[in-house]
């Protein structure tokens, strides 16, 4: 049995290295998880543990620019200017340039996709409007000035410290983020407001659902043994032992019902996002090494410097993808 992260699952499953598993029902496991593990139509890992970001937002600074908490693109635009005009010393949002869970997910916010797939191909789907509106849409925080300069060399846990200095008010991050917030500074726990990330014109406020599949190796000389174990750690009493440590969430169900989150309304988003409003990325044998490739931040920090356009942004980043499905 092996912990594999969801981005890998179908490249290993390609290669032959795992055991079938049964199609869950509906409503057992999430359901983007579950997708995450599918290749040629059949199964190939149980979702373990996994999470998704919403936005993480100051209730005492929103109060003091007179805005509500932002469920749209145009409510989050809004209440970022207001923030910049009327709360002096601190930054609207902390959007960086070398986090693909921030940005990537706005495209199907926007109603777009990142790839297709055609028989057993895949490619991109990156060169279209949508995608290009939803790069003009997250880059145009920095170019206006709502996200610190120093953002565009930013990775996420940059983005965490800005926050719990003070230095934004607002922030995409997951479950993990805000449980490392709050224990880093207990004091902003009642300052601290959860909420579903904004949704863009699509009316889709879709997350990235990251995490991690249970495998057993085809290989394997005890295959029952090895599936036992597997359901064993998939009982949500021993699901939760280790979710509730790490600050994400199980892959079932019944493990998130049972996790406390939607009974906690500062947590509740957190557990609804990954249930509800969740993607994952292509689950293309060629998507780990894609992402390992690390094409999307040159790109995007174009953009946020103005030395390309959105749209060109997209047709680049079309074609270096499909140089990588292509291998």
């Amino acid at each position: 049995v092996a912990e594999m992260g969801t981005t890998w699952t179908p490249e290993f499953a390609d290669e032959g290295a795992f055991e079938e598993v049964n199609k869950p029902p509906s409503g057992q496991y999430v359901s983007s998880l579950v997708d995450a593990a599918t290749l040629d139509g059949k199964v190939w890992g149980k979702p373990w543990y996994a999470g998704s970001r919403a936005l993480i937002y100051r209730k005492d600074v929103l109060k003091k620019a007179g805005v509500e908490v932002p469920k749209t693109w145009d409510e989050l635009v809004a209440a970022s200017k207001a923030i910049k005009a009327k709360v002096p010393g601190i930054y609207p949002i902390g959007y960086t340039g070398l986090t693909e869970h921030m940005y990537l997910p706005t495209i199907w916010q926007a109603g777009g996709q990142i790839a297709k797939q055609d028989g057993e191909s895949w490619t991109s789907a990156l060169n279209t409007p949508e995608a290009a509106k939803a790069i003009q849409f997250y880059t145009d925080f920095y170019k206006e000035g709502l996200t610190p300069k120093a953002a565009i060399g930013w990775e996420e846990p940059d983005a965490q410290t800005a926050f719990i200095n003070g230095d934004i008010a607002m922030l995409i991050a997951g479950g993990w983020g805000y449980n490392a917030i709050i224990q880093t500074k207990p004091g902003m726990e009642s300052k601290i407001g959860t909420t579903l990330e904004p949704a863009g014109p699509s009316g889709k406020d879709t997350a990235f659902a990251g995490g991690s599949h249970l495998v057993v190796f085809n290989g394997s000389k005890n295959k029952d043994l090895a599936n036992a174990f597997v359901d064993y750690m998939l009982e949500p009493a021993n699901l939760n032992k280790f979710t509730g440590e790490i600050g994400f969430l199980p892959g079932t169900v019944a493990g998130i019902k049972a996790s406390g989150y939607l009974d906690d309304p500062i947590r509740k988003p957190f557990a609804e996002q990954l249930l509800d409003h969740s993607a994952v990325y292509p689950p293309s044998p060629r998507w780990g090494a894609l992402e390992g490739a690390n094409i999307f931040d040159g790109e995007i920090q174009k953009v946020m410097r103005g030395k390309q356009t959105p749209q060109e942004a997209a047709e680049n980043l079309a074609k270096k993808m499909d140089e990588e499905f292509a291998g």
